[in-house]
Order: structure tokens, then sequence, then C-alpha cells
């Protein structure tokens, strides 16, 4: 009998390296996933290699990866991974000729697949201390995969540049100091440790908006304006930009003095350029914002029709779209606690109130047909009711010494002109309807004494002096020039004839005039007798009380609603009641 002693196999067991989990561990598979598998064979001949996931088996390529794609197991949420090796043990037994003698090893995974798993960043935009723009994001809370960098890229159409490489994915974020004002696109790109997924792209934009509150400007006389504006919260550079292309690099600094006349009132567009303070291009292609260059003007006012005011005081009434208020001249601010809310009322077809110095009252017409008088304090203390009906182009109002309101309107049956009793508040006298004269011009002497109607080149004078209206006297002019006649605001006899080129004063009783003034009249400062008038189209002039001495001009862009109170001039543009204060040049 013949013995032959064998090695017996070694004690050894066989390894599997799934990317490095343990057998019976769980691999998470978000979106196509590489997955390594090898085995250590341990020098030792393979017999057999068998990967099955779930009942499936799977052809492990020889790299050893696996790519596993939640798309491909639609509706399963968990399948088990089984590993199974054969090894050979080299002893050359029987048993192993027989196949009954090798090593094995079986090792088992839970491959769990994240269906619709959001992997997109949650980007914040907060701004550093420096005032540049800070974009962060939280890093993505995922199982088995690592971040190895991200990469961000700016984009301006179809052009990308590479802002940034962040290699510290436990902190992302970035700063860009280019971009300070407007909307500006990202593109984030996250890669991973040995590319176990592969890179995620995310957009991100970030729009900046305008500083609000816009420019706002003061003229330094009638050749410098100054303009300043807000802070913006980000780093950066302000410049403005003329209407003829001129710019002005104000660098960081948020205000600056414009050299150059303007036309009165100043209504311009200008630029006001925001760029990064590292910018150093053509300013003029910068980011910009379209703003307004206004001259000086009274804030908070929506202008709504005419002006009211009181020579005592030296304040102004005006309306606006729904607030009455009182301004005072010498600051042109409205005044603190004196006004009145009246509601959306909105038509410059009205003449809406007067200022009786006697009675130191404000008569004001409301939308509802009533007369309100208020007291200085803009109190309400009476009103006048009309029982519905409509007063329609009102064109006198006048509160008499002697207690007699004066009031005219248009109703469907014509033109009517009364007489009111404030004492008693009883209607002490009317006149109408004057259906021929609907469309007549009407104007009330300073104190109330005369009534004009003018019509064509047809004016009578009326008076009210026994209560009813008495023709005092009547006045043609030249019928193809003449446009209208205006009481004068400081005399009650004097009224000026205003043609379409030139214009005069005359006296309503003994018809004694001035010369004509060649010129299309403005208008007459109530408060020191002074008279405006256009001449050359844009040159406003202001003559003396006597019409004989030109004291002051003015270029104006615009030649009409142009008044005078106290030598500052007015007019309102698009709602908004401009001023120019003359008293330093003309006194």
């Amino acid at each position: 009998m013949y013995y032959e002693d064998l090695t017996p196999p070694e004690k050894i067991t066989v390894d599997i390296n799934l990317d490095g989990l343990a057998n019976g561990e769980t691999v998470y598979i978000y979106r196509k996933t590489k997955v390594s598998c090898n085995a250590d064979l341990k020098g030792k001949t393979l017999l057999k290699y068998e990967v099955k996931l779930g009942d499936k088996d799977l052809n492990l390529p020889g790299s050893g990866i696996l790519y596993l794609d939640p798309s491909d197991y639609g509706g399963v949420e968990e399948l088990n991974l089984t590993i199974n090796v054969e090894l050979k043990t080299g002893t050359h037994s029987i048993a192993e000729h027989l196949g009954l003698e090798k090593y094995l090893g079986s090792f088992k995974y839970k491959i769990k697949f994240i269906h619709y798993a959001d992997l997109s960043l949650k980007f914040e935009n907060t701004i550093t201390q420096d005032r540049n723009l800070k974009v962060s994001w939280k890093p993505l809370d995922l199982q088995q995969l690592q971040v190895s960098k991200y990469e961000v890229y700016k984009l301006n159409g179809y052009e990308e540049t590479l802002l940034s490489t962040i290699t510290d994915p436990k902190d992302p974020f970035f700063v860009d100091e280019s971009h300070v004002l407007g909307k500006q696109d990202y593109l984030i790109l996250t890669y991973f440790e040995n590319n176990k997924i592969e890179k995620l792209w995310d957009y991100h934009t970030v729009q900046i908006e305008y500083p609000s509150g816009g420019l706002d400007s003061e003229p330094i006389g009638f050749d410098k304006i100054k303009v300043w504006w807000k802070k913006h919260m980000y780093n950066c550079n302000y410049a403005l930009e003329l209407e003829d292309g001129t710019i002005i690099d104000c660098k960081g600094n948020t205000e600056a003095e414009i050299s150059k006349t303007y036309n009165f009132p100043i209504y311009k567009d200008i630029k006001l350029h925001i760029y990064p303070a590292n910018y150093t291009g053509n300013i003029s292609s910068t980011a910009y914002s379209t703003q307004l260059l206004q001259s000086s003007r009274v804030k908070d006012i929506y202008l709504s029709g005419e002006i009211a005011y009181d020579l005592k005081h030296k304040e102004l009434y005006v309306k606006d779209q729904y607030v009455l208020y009182a301004v005072d001249i010498t600051t042109m601010k409205t005044i603190p606690d004196r006004y009145v809310n009246t509601g959306f009322d909105w038509d410059w077809s009205r003449e809406y109130m007067y200022y009786s110095e006697y009675f130191e009252k404000l008569f004001y017409i409301t939308r509802d047909y009533k007369i309100n008088i208020y007291d200085r304090n803009m109190k309400l203390q009476s009103y006048i009711n009309w029982g519905g009906v409509t007063l329609n182009n009102l064109s006198v109002l006048h509160a008499r010494k002697d207690g007699k309101l004066i009031f005219g309107y248009t109703d469907p049956d014509g033109y009517w002109t009364n007489v009111y009793n404030l004492s008693n508040n009883q209607l002490m006298y009317r006149e109408g309807p004057d259906i021929l004269r609907n469309y007549a011009k009407r104007s009330m002497s300073k104190d109330g004494t005369y009534l004009s109607v003018s019509e064509d080149n047809y004016i009578q004078i009326f008076s009210f002096d026994n209560i009813e209206m008495l023709n005092v006297n009547s006045i043609s002019t030249y019928p193809i020039n003449f446009e209208e006649c205006i009481f004068s605001k400081v005399d009650d006899e004097e009224l000026y004839i205003v043609e379409k080129e030139q214009f005069y004063r005359m006296n309503a009783l003994t018809k004694n005039k001035t010369a004509y003034i060649a010129g299309k009249f403005m208008t007459e400062d109530p408060f020191t007798g002074n008279v405006a008038y256009i001449k050359n189209d844009n040159i406003l002039v202001i003559l003396s009380p006597d019409l004989n001495e030109e004291i002051y001009s003015i270029p104006v862009s615009r030649v009409w609603d142009l008044r005078l109170f106290d030598n500052i001039l007015t007019t309102s543009k698009s709602g908004v009641l401009y001023y120019v204060d003359l008293k330093p040049y003309i006194e």
C-alpha cells in the first residue's frame, strides 16, 4: 500500500472590496453610480465569480466596475446584491480534483435606490464685509458620496468664464467682486471623489436691483446742479451720463455737481451708471438706470388745479389728487398739520378755491358740488350745499369784504352768476342762464368789485354794488388777435388785455391803457405786482409793476402755466410743482 502525505489547505478568508463596505452594509444609489467590486484571490485560482442583483445575474466586467442607475429599476426601492466566490485550494488532492475541496466566499449587500433624489444645491446670496456679492450653499448630505471640488462659471450669453474652483467642500461659497448690478447667471459644477457619479450641473441667477429712491437734484443758481443718490449696498463706483453723452465719473462718491445751464423747469433724463470698483472698461457700456434731473420741487404734492394765495401770511394753498395743503412760501414746504384729506379729485377744468384775506378763510369747491369753507388751520367751518346741482365750468369765485360770495358755473341750461350772503347763508341774487355766453371767459377783480366777461373781441365789465349785476363798461378789441382779458391781482380796476403776440394793461373804467408789449402774457405776481411774459419763444421776462423796466429774465422750457408768487417762479409738470426762487437775482 502506497501513502503520500499532502499539505492540508491553508486557512484563508476570501475578501471582497465593494467600495470599501463591509459585508451586509447598504449601498445607496442616487443617480447612475459607479460601484467597484474587487475580490482578493489570495493568489489562488478562481473557480467561480457570481454576482446577482435580486434574482438577476450581472456580468461583472473584467474591470470590476458596475454601473447602477435608479432609472433602470423603476418602482424598486431595495434589492439584495449577492457575490459568491470559489477558489481552488491548490493542494492537488483528490478532493480538490473532485471539486469537494475549495475556498468559498459569499457576500450580501443591500442596494437602496433613491428615486427622484433632489441633488440640487440650495443657494443663499449675502454680502461680505467688503460689500461684495457672496453666494454660498450647504453641502449635499449624501450617503457614501464625497464631493471633491466645485467649479463656478460666469455665464454671459454663450460665453463661460471660470470664476472659482472650490476644493474645500465643507464650506462652499464664492465671491464675485465684479457683479454689482442687474442680472448675472452662474453655472456651478459639482465633482465627486472617484467620479462615483457624473458631475452635477446647477444654475444660479443673481438679480441685484438698482438703489431705491432714485436720484435727487437741486439747482445751484442757473449754471450748476447738485445731484445725489443713495449709496448702493455693493462695493461699486458711480458715473453720470448726460443727454449729450458726457460722462462724469464720480468714483465711489454719491453726489456730484453738473456745470451746465438748463431752462426752467429742469426735466431731463440722466443716466446713473453703477459699475464694479475694479472695472477698467468703457463706463458708457456699464449698467445704468435712467433718472430724472429736476428743478427744485414741493415734496409730496401731485398738483391738480389752481393755486390760492395768502398775501398776509405768505402762504399758498395747493391741491393734489387726494389732499389739500397749505405751503409756506419762505420754505416752499407743506406746513405740518395744515392739510385736508379730500379724497380723489382730479379735474384741471375747474378752479378749485379762493382764499379771502379779509375773512381769513379758504373757499374750496368739492367734487360733490359743495363749497367748503375752511379756516387757516384747515378746519371745516361751514359749507354751501347746492342740492346736487352740478358746478361745472366754475369761472369766478370771490368772497368780498361786504360778505358777498360771488361764483359762477354752467349747468345744462346755461351759465349762472350767483351772489351769496355769507352772514345768513342765503342766496341773494342769481343771474342766468346766459346761454349765449356759456363759453365766455370771466375774471374777477382784486376786491371782487368787478367782473369781466369776454368773448371774441367784446369785453363787458359788471359790478355788484347793488347786488344785481350792473354793466358799467364795454370794451372792444381787435377781433383777430384777441385771446382774453384778466383782472390784475394787485389793482381792483386794472385788467390785462391779452392778444396773440402782445398785451397791454387797461383801466376797466376809464379805458386808459399802457403801450403794447410784444410777447405772450404769462402772469402777474400778487405779492410784488411784477409782471412776467414770454419773449423770443423761451425767455421769460419779468417787468416792474409799472411795466417800464425789465428787472430779470430767465430761459424756460415751457411757455404756459408759469406763475409768480413773491418772485418765486412756479410751474407744474406731470403733477409735480416746480419752483425757482428769483429773489436773490431781482432784489
